[in-house]
């Protein structure tokens, strides 16, 4: 039994004896001329003798097969095995030789290689008991090691720190938000339209307003007006009466009128439908004034809250940001030049054609949510995902990784409650009744709205909106790619 070198690799001039004592027969001229172990070069296959130099990669893995005939493996396993890495006499992709085949020969996972002393590793990195698993899956699932130097716990403790602090503050301000904004809805300033010359539903709503803000009154030059105003969303009823009266009312006195009509558009916001229909049915009851309800756009069978919209659209933002993030992860928050910025905005724009059609898919023929609509989603849902990517593209671009802290801050703290989704913005606190006019929830909602319960009127300010958002990422996007690129790597 020859002795070993640290690292259990035998010294040049004992490799001849040690072949000739695996092999149990005197060296011949091939064993005579073994080289020294060699490790492979990934991923050029070059051998590379520790002594110094390098090797023709046939020759390493002759010189494989024939250590492996002298230390007892069958010779065909040798130079396929040894090149391949895949053999019984190697864990790691490189050869091992001489020694004593009962100590040396591996015996499975945990036999010691000149990898595992030390060598090359196929994919790179040294094996060891904080390094990654070199096994496909684990790289394909993104296992990430800890650190190996003596005092990674320092890198490790701050970054962890600020990362922590980061997600703390966002946990924060998540459940200040939505707990904030619709903990108590309370119902201010509710627009109900009226026509021009209808004195007794001016009258009736005046008298409202004096007792509370709950309702508002906006007035329309005839009752044409008032009902388109109603379908494009910027009224949510509208009150007549029909009068009998011969001569106009007295200017403290409302007209006498036989009967009230209330239309109202339910699927514009089921809440603020909700909260009109309650105020104007109690004062006109104290009344003894009979009234009709009208809903020009009452809500579907499967969505009878009108909830689906919000949420269908909150899927859509959700899936356009992780589409972001992942791209960030895997190929970098900046792309190097335009033409990689050019191929990660066409890969995000057809994720969202796909994200689109599926959402769309799910809701209409699974959950038989509007059957009708499938294309018309579509088209809403993968505006709105790339809208949400490209936004959130932008922001990884020129803040990193931070960026997607942000793109949550935007699109969910602050986007979904002050969406108009749950709760009419008139029923929310101050602070995010204006919101759903710019938020990406908001103008999603909006735009799924108008195209399955209203005809696809009204869109335009929706549209606008989503169409900045993306032309603002993709143009975000760019300028980081300008700025902060490499145009010169590629």
């Amino acid at each position: 039994m020859s002795d070993k070198s640290p690292k259990g690799n035998p010294g040049p001039a004992e490799e001849p004896a040690a072949a000739s004592g695996a092999g149990g027969a005197e060296a011949g001229p091939a064993d005579a001329e073994l080289p020294s172990v060699a490790t492979d070069c990934w991923p050029t296959g070059e051998k590379v003798d520790p002594a110094g130099g390098t090797k023709d990669p046939g020759e390493g893995q002759e010189a494989g097969g024939a250590m492996a005939a002298a230390a007892g493996f069958p010779a065909e396993a040798g130079p396929q095995d040894g090149a391949t890495g895949t053999g019984p006499h190697t864990a790691s992709g490189s050869h091992f030789a001489g020694g004593d085949p009962a100590q040396d020969a591996p015996t499975g996972a945990s036999a010691e290689t000149p990898a595992d002393a030390g060598g090359s590793h196929r994919n790179g990195a040294k094996r060891g008991k904080h390094a990654a698993p070199r096994h496909r899956i684990w790289q394909a699932l993104w296992f990430i090691p800890e650190p190996v130097n003596d005092r990674w716990w320092r890198s490790w403790f701050f970054r962890s720190l600020l990362l922590l602090t980061g997600v703390l503050l966002l946990t924060g301000l998540f459940i200040g938000s939505y707990v904030g904004a619709l903990h108590n809805p309370t119902p201010k300033d509710v627009p109900v339209g009226v026509v021009k010359g209808d004195a007794t539903a001016a009258s009736v709503l005046s008298r409202l307003r004096e007792a509370g803000d709950t309702l508002k009154a906006v007035e329309y030059p005839d009752a044409a007006a008032a009902t388109s105003a109603l379908q494009k969303r910027r009224v949510y009823a509208v009150l007549t009466f029909t009068s009998d009266a011969t001569e106009p009312p007295k200017a403290d006195q409302p007209a006498p009128a036989t009967g009230a009509a209330l239309t109202v558009a339910t699927a514009a916001s089921a809440s603020a439908v909700q909260v009109i229909t309650g105020v104007l049915t109690t004062a006109l009851d104290a009344a003894s004034v009979p009234v009709t309800v009208t809903d020009i756009a009452p809500l579907d069978a499967e969505d009878p809250h009108g909830l689906a919209p919000f949420y269908l659209v909150v899927g859509w933002i959700v899936g356009g940001y992780l589409a972001a993030t992942v791209l960030a992860l895997s190929t970098g928050t900046v792309p190097r030049n335009f033409e990689r910025a050019t191929l990660r905005l066409a890969a995000l724009a057809g994720f969202a054609a796909l994200a689109g059609f599926i959402g769309a898919l799910i809701t209409t023929h699974i959950l038989d949510i509007w059957p009708d609509h499938l294309l018309g989603l579509s088209v809403v849902g993968a505006l709105v995902v790339f809208a949400a990517a490209a936004a959130a593209s932008a922001l990884s671009g020129w803040l990193g990784m931070a960026g997607t802290g942000v793109a949550i801050l935007l699109f969910v703290i602050l986007g979904n409650p002050g969406s108009g989704g749950i709760y009419a913005p008139e029923l929310l606190p101050s602070f995010f009744r204006s919101l759903h006019n710019w938020v990406l929830p908001g103008l999603g909602t909006d735009l799924a709205r108008s195209v399955v319960y209203f005809a696809a009127k009204g869109p335009g300010r929706a549209v606008t909106g989503l169409v900045a958002y993306a032309g603002v990422g993709v143009l975000g996007l760019l300028a980081a790619t300008a700025v902060l690129g490499k145009k010169g790597d590629r």
